[in-house]
């Protein structure tokens, strides 16, 4: 099981690239949660099961890089094959 809080580098996945699909499918669920959606930048980890996307909320537009969130402002979302949600767990 993967596990990583911390942010991501200066490269976020960008919503309409190689992995639109999958960030399109944990927006959805995202946005029933939480009222932050529009504000996040994802970030996409293959695994052997799926995906796991982990939403960074971003706190301070301002800033740059992984200076523009607060470590338990996340939200991990995993997605099987078939891009549905399987877990879901909010930080913070």
């Amino acid at each position: 099981m993967l596990q990583t809080f911390r942010p991501h580098g200066e490269h976020p996945a960008d919503p309409k690239g190689s992995y639109a699909a999958q960030i399109s499918a944990a927006k959805r669920l995202l946005d029933q949660r939480e009222d932050w959606g529009e504000r996040a930048e994802w970030e996409v980890l293959p695994l052997k099961e799926g995906w796991e996307l982990i939403a960074w909320r971003i706190h301070y537009p301002d800033k740059t890089g992984p200076s523009r969130y607060l470590p338990w402002g996340c939200a991990t979302i995993r997605l099987d094959r078939n891009l549905k949600p399987i877990y879901y767990k909010k930080r913070g």
